[in-house]
Order: structure tokens, then sequence, then C-alpha cells
């Protein structure tokens, strides 16, 4: 089991249920931009991709805050990074217009930044880490730390 977020209450299926829950938003996503581009016709092989990795990242997420194992933190992160890339190069190549070698370094300079930046977790993950979670606060505002950073967030709000 992997524990990476102060949610996780346990090392069930529904340990990180508000993580879990709010993967749902990704589905949403998906479909009110389906529907958006249907309406307008434009509906193009870019936006299909687009929509595909999103409805991807929702599985991927869904799996990782479930499961929160090795195999589903791979596809809770791929899907994302292959959003950015195609991103990225979608948003050069159409809105910004730059060339294709030019827009092909920029995807290759920042997939090589987002490699590089995995062997920063600590500095980049932007959570906190699960041992901080439970450590009590020392500070005069204890009990708005406390609810800024829940330890166990549901378990403790219902404690």
């Amino acid at each position: 089991m992997i524990d990476l977020y102060c949610e996780r209450v346990g090392p069930g299926l529904w340990a990180e249920p508000v993580n879990a829950t709010t993967n749902l938003a990704f589905f949403l996503t998906a479909w009110v931009t389906w529907a958006l581009a249907r309406r307008l016709q434009t509906l193009s092989a870019s936006t299909w991709l687009l929509i595909a990795l999103v409805v991807a990242i929702g599985i991927g997420s869904s799996l990782f805050h479930t499961f929160a194992t090795t195999w589903a933190r791979v596809l809770d992160a791929l899907p994302i990074l292959f959003f950015q890339l195609a991103y990225l190069w979608l948003y050069s190549r159409a809105v910004i217009k730059l060339r294709t070698g030019t827009a092909s370094a920029l995807v290759a300079v920042f997939l090589v930044a987002a490699l590089i930046g995995r062997q920063f977790p600590h500095i980049l993950n932007g959570s906190k880490p699960a041992r901080e979670c439970t450590e009590p606060s020392h500070s005069r505002n204890a009990r708005w730390t406390r609810l800024r950073h829940p330890p166990n967030s549901l378990t403790m709000a219902v404690a």
C-alpha cells in the first residue's frame, strides 16, 4: 500500500473516500467537453485525444486512490504526463503556431524536466507526507492547523 496523502485511513478500497469520489470530476469534464465540442462541431482528432486522456486520468486516479499500489500509481501518473505532453504539443502548434521542430523541442524539454522532477518527490509532490498528518501541532493556532491539514480527514471529522 502506498500512503502519500493525509486522507488515507487504512488499506481498504475506500481508505481515500474524498480523493476517490472527486475523480468523478474527470469523467464529467470529459463528457462536458465532448458535448460542447459536438454542439460547436469541433470534434477533431485532437479533441478526441484530449477527451480520451481525461478519461484515462479519471480511471488511473480512481484506481490509485482506491488500490494505492505501485501499478495503480503508474496508471495514475502516465495519463497525466501524456495529457500534459499532448496538450503542450497541440497548443504550441494550433494556438501559438510554433513550427514542428520548435514545438518538438518544447515538448522534449518539458518531458526531460518532468522526468528530472520525479527525482525530487519530497519537493514536488505537493502533499504533506503521511507522517506529518498525525504529528501534533505546537503552534498557537493548533486547532486551525488541524482543520487545514486534518489527519486521516474523514475519520477525524467524525471523531
